[in-house]
């Protein structure tokens, strides 16, 4: 089992990247009391492209995580 260490910038990130890696069925965990990391186990399979994807990188998840953030705020 691999694990990433995701940064978060302020409260508001955790659900939302919660809500992120769970879409493209990657499972997470907060490991930080301060809310400054999120742990997310990256062996599951990534719904968005439905395809499997066993070894998903640590930049690959980072950029998908940036895409979402992005297309969440210009459908605002």
């Amino acid at each position: 089992m691999q694990s990433i260490l995701v940064p978060i910038t302020n409260e508001r990130d955790v659900s939302f990247i919660m809500d992120f890696l769970k879409r493209i069925g990657i499972k997470a965990m907060v490991i930080d009391e301060d809310v400054s990391q999120m742990k997310a186990r990256k062996s599951m399979i990534s719904l968005s492209r439905k395809i499997k994807k066993n070894n998903i990188s640590d930049i690959e998840i980072i950029e998908e995580i940036k895409a979402y953030r992005k297309s969440k705020h210009d459908s605002k």
